[in-house]
């Protein structure tokens, strides 16, 4: 998996529910040749960043065009 993105930590940034909603817009978003964006994610570290509610369900919604996502960190 040369060149491919498969872990994300964006921990202790504390971009809150406003930031989930952007990072999730990110997750849908499409690649040039309209497959997912990220095909490869398997690992995404959010905690510490006082995610709330909507940050949570913003998320949700995006995580069906990451299908490998496999690890998800929310703890604060």
């Amino acid at each position: 998996m040369r060149g491919q993105l498969v872990a994300l930590s964006l921990e202790s940034n504390l971009f809150g529910n406003a930031g989930c909603e952007l990072l999730a817009s990110g997750l849908l978003a499409r690649a040039p040749g309209g497959g997912p964006a990220l095909p490869t994610l398997a690992e995404l570290e959010l905690k510490d960043n006082q995610i709330g509610g909507s940050g949570t369900a913003s998320l949700a919604r995006a995580f069906a065009a990451v299908p490998g996502l496999r690890s998800l960190g929310l703890a604060d």
